[in-house]
């Protein structure tokens, strides 16, 4: 099962994150650090066969049922919030290589607005501010003015560049599901969130993608093929009645082609789910600093 688990994905995951330092430089983003990966394919002793009719995914058939309508529901209740922390390190010691990712994405479908929010970001039950912001007029990050005071500046077209506020949680909303059902999840009683009781899944054993695809939406192909080998991996889905996968977390440890060893640790959580109250930012200047309304 552990033997050469991981495939080519590793160069779409480092290609599709490293964007956003674009659009946030000083965020909460600013420390992901994309790792070089040996090659640009992944080789394998053997061809992968399709899957025929009789497989299925490694997932139980009541964790499939039970998130199938993942996507519905979020879309449904309008508002929520979606946080994700990912830590990956390569190397034995607290001086190699490290990176890490901690936001959150405040997601107003039906009024089609969007706020990036790092760690810490303050919160008085109506979220006005953050790293950036997006609705139908564009995306606008925040910015601190000479004067000391923050406001938030336009950003133009042809500077977006992905994930933006809004198309990370749509994302998220179309392939958490897919991905998830990639683990070799089992019902294991329940579990509190948030005063909810919810179902809890576990699994001790990788499916055929990493932590790190599953929290930050990818399902085509495997995890990076950074790594060699897996010598350890557990995961825990938390499942409400609707089929929201209210959380999920995944420790995975292994080796790199170049005999380091690799972790990573990734969480996802949605809450404030139909609650959510978002407002545009109260200050808005142009590309001069001058007042834009």
């Amino acid at each position: 099962m552990h033997r050469n688990v991981f495939a080519a994905v590793g160069i779409t995951l480092l290609v599709m994150t490293a964007g956003c330092s674009g659009l946030f430089p000083g965020g909460g983003d600013s420390t992901r650090t994309p790792y070089d990966v040996p090659g640009t394919t992944a080789e394998t002793d053997e061809p992968t066969a399709p899957p025929t009719e009789t497989e299925t995914p490694p997932a139980s058939r009541e964790f499939r049922r039970q998130v199938a309508t993942h996507d519905t529901a979020l879309r449904n209740a309008g508002t929520f919030v979606v946080r994700k922390v990912i830590r990956r390190h390569t190397g034995e010691g607290p001086d190699d290589k490290s990176a890490a990712i901690n936001r959150s994405v405040v997601t107003d479908l039906d009024g089609d607005q969007y706020w990036v929010r790092g760690p810490g970001e303050p919160n008085d039950g109506v979220y006005d501010s953050g790293l950036s912001y997006e609705n139908a007029t564009g995306v606008y990050q925040r910015t601190r003015l000479n004067n000391g005071t923050v406001a938030y500046r336009r950003v133009p077209d042809d500077r977006v560049r992905p994930p933006t506020p809004r198309t990370e949680p749509l994302r998220w909303l179309r392939t958490v599901p897919n991905a998830t059902v990639e683990v070799p999840f089992e019902r294991n009683g329940t579990a509190t969130l948030g005063g909810d009781e919810l179902a809890r899944y576990t699994a001790t054993e990788p499916g055929s993608v990493s932590c790190l695809a599953v929290v930050e939406g990818f399902t085509a192909g495997t995890p990076p093929n950074e790594l060699q080998n897996v010598t350890q991996f557990s995961a825990t889905a938390l499942v409400d009645d609707r089929g929201i996968v209210r959380k999920f977390e995944c420790t995975l440890s292994g080796h790199r082609y170049t005999g380091e060893k690799y972790t990573e640790r990734a969480t996802w959580t949605v809450s404030e789910i139909g609650t959510a109250t978002l407002r545009p930012p109260e200050r808005v200047v142009n590309a001069s600093g001058s007042e834009d309304r």
